[in-house]
């Protein structure tokens, strides 16, 4: 997973619901699970503007509220009258999909919306990034990109950069084996 550091304070993936004021998280619930054919429904119709995402991914407690897991987010289908179907890889988690299991959207460009969100356009190679602090301040703050193609490193001056040849070698080791999320 690609993470985005300002200052060494981790930011958050855009996604829904977004962190309340007092640093909880709150959840969506899926209303029915078929994990069978990798499919729930969701009361919640917010998830239909995810279908045109480039790579949505859905964070979650899928069978048990102690292992949590990414997984992409296939598709969002509609029928009238009915509750949004969500398709996911079937098999994907540990544990199977449960009724009512709690989840959030992460990696959504449609929910970039707060400061401190980020969002990975991995096909272009770009990140889209709401500082928390404002751009002004972001000049001034340390700002790291990990798990990435090539090591990104914004803010401040260049001079006295210096790279060191092992953990770039170790970092690109972990990245090319990776395959677990945004």
């Amino acid at each position: 997973r690609m993470e985005l550091f300002v200052d060494g304070e981790p930011m958050q993936l855009a996604g829904y619901p977004n962190k309340q004021a007092d640093g909880a998280w709150p959840w969506m619930h899926i209303a029915k699970a078929f994990p069978a054919n990798g499919t729930f429904t969701v009361d919640n119709t917010r998830i239909m503007d995810w279908a045109s995402e480039a790579d949505p991914w859905l964070h979650g407690y899928w069978g048990r509220d102690w292992a949590d897991a990414y997984m992409p987010l296939l598709g969002v289908s509609e029928q009238a009258g009915a509750l949004p179907v969500v398709t996911v890889p079937s098999g994907r988690v540990l544990f199977q999909v449960k009724d009512n299991a709690r989840f959030r959207g992460v990696n959504l460009l449609s929910e970039l919306d707060a400061p401190g969100e980020f969002y990975i356009d991995k096909r272009k190679g770009i990140v889209f990034f709401l500082p928390p602090l404002g751009v002004a301040a972001l000049r001034l703050a340390e700002v790291h990109l990990s798990v990435a193609d090539n090591v990104v490193v914004i803010g401040g001056t260049s001079a006295g950069l210096r790279f060191a040849e092992k953990e770039l070698r170790r970092e690109w080791e972990l990245l090319s084996s990776r395959t677990d999320g945004p």
